[in-house]
């Protein structure tokens, strides 16, 4: 990098903002195409959504996949933190004995 001056681009150099705007819109588009992967839709439907020319980009840089085991530990523990966010409401409401 250029440290805080920014980073060097084709066109010169970016602000820091205009870094951290570029690393949120990457962000979201790896989200975009992973959510899209995951609901089933065809990587060249991603290809297009995400206006890429190659889809092999879009496979390699945009889509991360977690493996099973990882989303079903996640899945569990959002189910625990709700249970534990209803009893402390039920407890707080004196619901609970």
């Amino acid at each position: 990098g250029t440290g805080s001056e920014g980073q060097a681009t084709n066109s010169g150099l970016q602000s820091p903002v205009e870094v951290t705007l570029a690393k949120r819109r990457g962000r979201y588009r790896r989200g975009l195409a992973t959510n899209l992967h995951e609901l089933g839709v065809p990587d060249i439907v991603i290809q297009a959504i995400l206006r890429h020319e190659d889809v092999s980009t879009i496979q390699r840089s945009y889509i991360k996949t977690v493996p099973e085991v990882v989303t079903a530990a996640m899945k569990r523990l959002e189910d625990q933190i709700a249970c534990t966010t209803l009893v402390q409401q039920e407890s707080s409401s004196g619901l609970v004995n």
